[in-house]
């Protein structure tokens, strides 16, 4: 996972914000807010399963020429298309079992997974696609509806059948139908049905709910709802997010969220197909994520009754996820005061101050003696940039107690030490929190004891001598807010107001 921290304008933001790996994601009947508070910025693994042996073969000379992937991609796509080709197609796809053999139907699905794919990754590669967008014939031949169908008809015979192979063409064409929406740039119209395509994943995640014996087949249904899920609720728009999370919550059955919750939880436990559960954990996390990432405070209550701390507690710290669960957290930590307090009764504290932690301390037989971390973990820099705008979000809008928590428990020096080793990176978001801290702290409403206990903690910390380094950096403010603490710290305080 790649991630890029956004410096955080600090003055009317209530969080630490981080930018997606890749742009293009919204359309142009889309409205984003330039302010937006919380982050959607995880890249996902490419979803992958068995496909016959020429969806294969195409996707792997694709793979293999990335130098000229555009021009290839156009040369695969624009003769379907200048052909007519797309109409047929998609009549074999929507054709009903009397009028066309199964064979003839799945091979229709295997083609339009194929194709949504193709430019998908056109799109990602060349920005847009300048001729008729192939997502648009989906909505005109009524495709989704169409696959909506035939995968519930699945579901409803998986327990009676032992063959399924119509399934995965039609789950993956949903899936990648959801990709290829998700890439269209701005400026570019498209008609495909957001809010169809969501729904209809949303209740294939409704009706599977595994287990330990869950078998490879109701994994993967998962797994690829899932990320279609990702990909639709992946640019922030709050009405896909009150869709996912209100889906399915007047019916007996859980809600996707529980069910995501769950699949969290069955890839951390140990037993039967383990492998085959663990694949969920990083689309099931990524979706939890983006919805955390939703400005709407009941969007992240949703997900916290769900119970889903106690599983990213586990995760904080593991290499493989540490960026994902940290991103998680920093998010809901730029929630309100009552969801930063479920975190802190929930022990995420003293696991963010390890987050930054390369070697930590124990003491045996009454002599401390220091041990390193697990080596997989040691130096995520995913993970503590994650963790930084979680300090920031908690300096920002958290309550007193917080604050003097992680000060008291050294969160200044553990930044201070991330500044020292990766300046360029990290510099601006650290500075963000300490700022923060110094400004509750000058606050009348948000007084700590006094100014001493202040400046001992920016002057023990090493945050004066740190920050004196880069008094001439080139943005001005940076300057200014090193300036003031500074300033602040050396008790000059006729430069305090700023």
């Amino acid at each position: 996972m790649d991630q890029s921290a956004q410096e955080s304008e600090l003055e009317g933001y209530n969080s630490a914000e981080s930018t997606p790996p890749e742009s293009g994601c919204t359309t142009q009947d889309e409205v984003v807010d330039d302010t937006f508070i919380k982050s959607n910025n995880l890249e996902e693994d490419e979803p992958t399963t068995q496909q016959p042996d020429a969806a294969v073969t195409t996707e792997s000379s694709l793979s293999s020429s990335t130098a000229s992937l555009p021009s290839i991609l156009n040369s695969l796509l624009d003769p379907i298309i200048e052909a007519g080709l797309v109409g047929q197609i998609l009549g074999f796809t929507t054709s009903s079992p009397s009028s066309s053999s199964s064979s003839l139907r799945t091979a229709a699905a295997w083609v339009v997974a194929s194709l949504a794919r193709i430019e998908s990754k056109l799109l990602i590669t060349s920005g847009g696609y300048d001729k008729r967008l192939f997502v648009n014939e989906i909505r005109d031949g009524g495709v989704i509806p169409i696959l909506r169908s035939r995968v519930r008809h699945v579901l409803d015979e998986m327990s009676t059948t032992t063959s399924n192979g119509d399934l995965y063409p039609l789950l993956l064409a949903l899936t990648r139908l959801a990709k290829s929406v998700c890439y269209v740039p701005k400026n570019v119209k498209i008609t495909t049905d957001r809010m169809s395509l969501l729904k209809t994943l949303c209740d294939i995640c409704a009706r599977v709910r595994i287990d330990e014996n869950s078998s490879w087949t109701e994994v993967d249904i998962l797994y690829h709802a899932t990320w279609g899920l990702y990909y639709l609720t992946k640019t922030g728009r709050e009405d896909a997010m009150d869709v996912l999370v209100r889906r399915n919550e007047d019916n007996e059955s859980p809600t996707i969220i529980q069910n995501l919750v769950h699949g969290v939880a069955l890839a951390q436990r140990d037993g039967q197909n383990h492998h085959l559960r663990q694949r969920l954990l990083r689309p099931c996390l990524n979706v939890i994520g983006n919805v955390v990432s939703s400005t709407v405070d009941v969007h992240t209550d949703i997900v916290l009754e769900c119970g889903v701390l106690p599983h990213l507690n586990r995760l904080m710290l593991e290499a493989e996820w540490t960026g994902e669960v940290n991103w998680i957290v920093s998010n809901i930590a730029a929630g309100n005061v009552t969801q930063k307090e479920e975190l802190f009764q929930a022990g995420f504290f003293p696991l963010l101050l390890d987050v930054f932690r390369s070697v930590r301390k124990k003491t045996i037989h009454g002599q401390e003696m220091k041990f390193m971390m697990s080596l997989r973990f040691q130096g995520s820099l995913p993970g503590r940039k994650e963790a930084v705008f979680t300090v920031v979000n908690i300096m920002d809008k958290g309550s007193l107690a917080h604050k003097e928590w992680l000060v008291n428990n050294g969160v200044l020096s553990l930044l201070i030490q991330l500044v020292k080793e990766h300046p360029d990176l990290v510099l601006v978001n650290v500075l963000d929190a300490i700022y923060l801290f110094v400004k509750s702290f000058r606050s009348p409403n948000n007084s700590l004891d006094d100014e001493d206990i202040l400046q001992r903690h920016l002057n023990e910390s090493g945050v004066l001598v740190e920050l004196s380094k880069f008094q001439d950096h080139e943005d001005d403010e940076v300057t200014n807010r090193i300036d003031y603490i500074l300033d602040v710290g050396l008790n000059n305080s006729n430069n305090w107001n700023i």
